[in-house]
């Protein structure tokens, strides 16, 4: 009889590891879904507003080239081309650093996991 109470016991340890896994992988599952929705929203606003900031600052340059034509061609456009590749390192240089503070992934389950095997004594 005293067998029955360790199987039970064991099969009872068995079932409560499984219940802790399964919960992880579901925090894990969850954690990758909520980035993957994140990031489709950014790539589509990103790319959006790319296209009309492009299409703006375009349109802007012509007209500028435009008014100019007859007086300080050569000077509007050096300006607007300097203008441009500024702009675009210092962007460049915000999307380098925006992506180097970005939060690492499964942080939570990663936590969960070490809170796990700190309570079992590991």
């Amino acid at each position: 009889m005293p067998n029955e109470g360790l199987i039970a016991s064991i099969q009872n340890l068995a079932g409560s590891f499984l219940s802790i896994v399964q919960t992880r992988l579901e925090l894990v599952r969850v954690e990758i879904e909520e980035g993957r929705q994140h990031l489709v929203r950014l790539l589509v606003l990103t790319l959006f507003s790319i296209f009309c900031l492009c299409m703006g600052v375009f349109l802007l340059a012509i007209l500028l080239i435009v008014l100019f034509w007859d007086t300080h061609r050569v000077l509007v456009i050096s300006l607007l081309t300097i203008s441009f590749l500024a702009a675009g390192s210092v962007l460049w240089m915000m999307t380098l650093n925006t992506l180097k503070r970005m939060p690492k992934m499964f942080e939570a389950s990663l936590a969960e996991l070490l809170r796990d095997r700190h309570h079992l004594g590991g």
